[in-house]
């Protein structure tokens, strides 16, 4: 560790600055900048990665390809988080529920992904897809 002070936020730690000064042998006295800064802040005990989206889609994907009615899915994805549009020929309820199902568990198995799950009624082929306009895309 460097003699110069490092302020929370700008340093680049692996973990937490308190293990980073068990590892060095130091202890801050009370009255430290970099000690105060510290005190009430948690820090993750560990650094979570979300897969990409090609994965996650083709999770759902293989959950609701079987659901003759579920003929096309696709998903976009920014900072907010991956929305997802799934297209199903009916209008019957119970058909959807397989669907609602489907997303519950993709919630389940990603929960540090944020999904803004649409469902939405049409026939089958009735939508054209432009490519670029998505980021991952199922057609039956």
């Amino acid at each position: 560790m460097s003699g110069e002070p490092q302020v929370v936020g700008e340093a680049r730690w692996g973990h937490s600055p308190e293990r980073e000064l068990a590892f060095s042998g130091v202890s801050l006295p009370p009255e430290s900048i970099l000690h105060r800064s510290l005190q009430g802040h948690e820090w993750p005990s560990e650094i979570k990665v979300t897969p990409p989206l090609e994965t996650i889609m083709d999770d759902f994907v293989e959950l609701v390809r079987h659901d003759p009615k579920v003929w096309a899915v696709y998903a976009t994805q920014n900072t907010s988080g991956i929305t997802v549009w799934t297209y199903v020929d009916s209008e019957d309820r119970t058909d959807r529920s397989p669907v609602y199902s489907a997303e519950w568990q993709l919630m389940t198995h990603f929960p540090d992904v944020a999904f803004d799950f649409n469902v939405l009624l049409a026939p089958a082929g009735s939508e054209e897809f432009d490519a670029g306009t998505y980021d991952y895309l199922f057609i039956r």
